[in-house]
């Protein structure tokens, strides 16, 4: 199933998903790759933001509840490398359990991840 009919923002671009489970990250390559988008996979924070040095991305998607160093400050390691990408976070938790000075209901989604919810996230960051 394509969904990239009603979002045409979403076509072609490029995803950075930083998230230490595989199942999670599988399903959302599979979910990207159905709306034509591409997704690269960081499973730990280090190579999230390795990836974001060398590579551009048009969307970084980070989990807020990554081991080691948690996305908030994997975000802020990133904004030090002035990159300028928009950033969507996620979480099993509930928005007014986060961080509010970092995260608001533009820029997360909860777990478990709705399908339209989450292209409409990314179609909304990426048209701005």
């Amino acid at each position: 199933m394509s969904y990239s009919h009603t979002r045409q923002n979403l076509f072609n671009k490029k995803i950075l998903y930083i998230e230490n489970s595989y199942d999670q990250a599988k399903f959302i390559k599979i979910l990207c790759s159905n709306a034509h988008m591409h997704c690269d996979v960081a499973q730990d924070s280090s190579t999230g933001i390795e990836k974001c040095k060398t590579s551009h991305y048009d969307i970084i998607f980070i989990h807020i509840g990554m081991p080691m160093m948690d996305g908030y400050n994997i975000a802020k390691e990133i904004k030090t490398q002035k990159i300028t990408t928009p950033i969507l976070f996620t979480s099993g938790h509930t928005l007014s359990y986060l961080n509010k000075d970092i995260v608001n209901e533009f820029n997360f989604i909860s777990k478990p991840i709705q399908i339209d919810i989450f292209l409409d996230k990314l179609d909304n960051l990426l048209g701005k």
